[in-house]
């Protein structure tokens, strides 16, 4: 056993037999199914030890994600090591900095060959090429294959030759020109498997730990998502026998209970790489067909929606800078309010005084997911929409405690929806803190859900509780500013306000950048005659 693993505490192992030694690090693909990086390493290997390395400096203070995403990432971490026990083989989990972790298993355990698949984001992009450089150093092989993604990033770079690629309309006309995404079925890789895999080590050291062995506090309540590839196939199974909720996807088109979390959902999985998204577009494909061609128009369509998420990893990959402000060349540099902690702090404590706000920010800490629809209303709420707070704030808050987004696609979205965007400045509708919530949910049994302070209040007030008369006030056993808190601000000064700093500062640059400047009226009284889905619509 090397000094360097005794010293991390961590067991040896030792072959008897001679041949390929291959290493398969678990990142964004924690799964079996279509994973063609897996099915490198067990075709060229006698020996395939798969394992996840957790890095400490993703945990405590400061890191970028909460409790409920690290509980969900344990889960799908258990559900492989289920499967690869079933096969004889187990997960080595190990704790450590991978530039520092590696080597000793390289040296330790005789490594010939890393594979591993491709991380599409600009900061893995950068670690892997550290990686590789660190494995030539060792003389061990590294083979990358993408499978986060329909097609690798390095596919669509081909494809544009060198051309700038700015929107998804643009993205639209070049979507076909790789072909479909390639497939690969799980059994081929379990055949594999069978046949290369490693002696197992039972010692519980390298053992999934717990969320309080991370130094992480237990998710409260009743764990509303299960991690693992398990229970993605099922969600799947589930979503696709929904075939004509599917085939009309329309997310404008939603009933209250949509708000809620529903077994169709698959978008956590998708994120974690528990679910292949080429799989999901081949049943879709598959459906679309046997449904004779009926499907809603991109993006809208569930198709589409795999599209969207593809072109936020290109343009991550292509522009510098893509989830912050300073120095991207995508969005406009709006004056943003500058950050500020206390007002941040209410929104996250959903004690904003919107009910309709507070109780989408219950749901996301709580649950670690919130309805695209609620996600809008929550973005627009902190940027254009009332507070003016950057499209940096609404991405970070998205990546800490959602389950279904990473930096790639919450900056893409926070951006687009701030209004910061070139290529849709100031939105023609923003999501109303109250109009948007009365329109999709009347009766109010949302936010009765989430803020059971507010449960007793008349539905006619619950959206605007500060305007309900004190005795009725009284009655609910909510006043406002005692047991509720009164808004944070006047919610149609404050988007009068935003909208035309935001118009003031296009009339600056549209004759340099060319951007169309749109113009807008003071509502209310214009109010009543601009609802269109519970949205604010500016007039041009």
């Amino acid at each position: 056993m090397s000094q360097e693993l005794c010293d991390l505490g961590l067991p040896s192992l030792t072959d008897d037999e001679h041949g390929t030694e291959c290493l398969y690090w678990f990142r964004r693909c924690l799964r079996f199914h279509d994973n063609p990086a897996l099915l490198d390493a067990t075709q060229i290997s006698h020996s395939v030890r798969c394992i996840y390395i957790i890095d400490p400096s993703t945990i405590g203070a400061g890191a970028r994600v909460e409790s409920n995403k690290w509980r969900f990432l344990l889960e799908c971490l258990h559900d492989l090591d289920m499967t690869l026990r079933k096969h004889k083989s187990r997960l080595y989990v190990v704790q450590g900095q991978p530039a520092y972790i590696l080597p000793l298993l390289f040296k330790d355990w005789h490594i010939n060959v890393l594979s591993m698949e491709e991380d599409p984001t600009p900061y893995g992009a950068r670690r892997d090429e550290a990686i590789g450089c660190l494995a030539q150093d060792h003389g061990v092989e590294v083979l990358h294959r993408s499978s986060h993604t329909l097609h690798s990033i390095l596919a669509w770079k081909s494809v544009l030759g060198g051309k700038v690629l700015t929107t998804l309309h643009q993205f639209s006309k070049i979507f076909h020109i790789p072909g479909p995404p390639e497939h690969l079925n799980e059994e081929v890789i379990f055949q594999h498997l069978a046949k290369a895999v490693s002696k197992t080590d039972n010692s519980d050291r390298y053992n999934i730990p717990t969320l309080e062995q991370l130094g992480l506090e237990s998710t409260k309540g009743v764990a509303v998502w299960k991690g693992g590839e398990t229970e993605a196939l099922k969600r799947l199974s589930y979503h696709l026998e929904r075939r004509a909720w599917v085939a009309c996807f329309d997310e404008p088109r939603m009933p209250a209970d949509s708000l809620m979390a529903s077994p169709n959902v698959i978008g956590p999985y998708l994120n974690f790489g528990c679910l292949s998204s080429r799989l999901v577009y081949w049943k879709m494909d598959e459906l679309y067909r046997k449904m004779n061609g009926l499907e809603s128009e991109p993006p809208v369509s569930l198709h589409g929606q795999l599209v969207l998420r593809e072109f936020w990893y290109l343009m991550a990959n292509l522009h510098r800078n893509f989830d912050q402000v300073e120095g991207n060349r995508l969005c406009l540099q709006v004056p943003w309010r500058q950050a500020d902690k206390k007002i941040m702090k209410r929104v996250v404590m959903a004690k904003t005084g919107f009910p309709w706000i507070d109780a989408i920010m219950k749901q996301l800490v709580e649950e670690g997911w919130i309805h695209s629809m609620a996600k809008h209303a929550l973005i627009s709420f902190i940027t254009h929409g009332q507070l003016f707070c950057s499209w940096e704030e609404a991405a970070q808050l998205l990546e800490k405690y959602c389950l279904e987004g990473d930096t790639c696609t919450n900056a893409g979205v926070a951006m687009l929806l701030s209004g910061s965007s070139h290529a849709k400045p100031i939105p023609s509708d923003t999501e109303s803190p109250i109009l948007t919530g009365k329109h999709i949910d009347p009766s109010a049994n949302y936010i009765r859900l989430y803020l059971p302070v507010l449960r007793s209040f008349p539905s006619q007030y619950i959206y605007e509780p500060w305007t309900a008369p004190l005795d009725v006030q009284q009655k609910a056993q909510c006043v406002i500013g005692r047991e509720y808190p009164s808004p944070m601000l006047e919610h149609y000064q404050a988007l009068h306000s935003n909208m035309l700093t935001l118009q003031q500062m296009l009339k600056s640059i549209s004759d340099s950048r060319g951007v169309k400047v749109r113009t807008h009226q003071r509502y209310p009284p214009e109010i009543s005659s601009s609802r269109t889905h519970g949205r604010l619509k500016t007039v041009q």
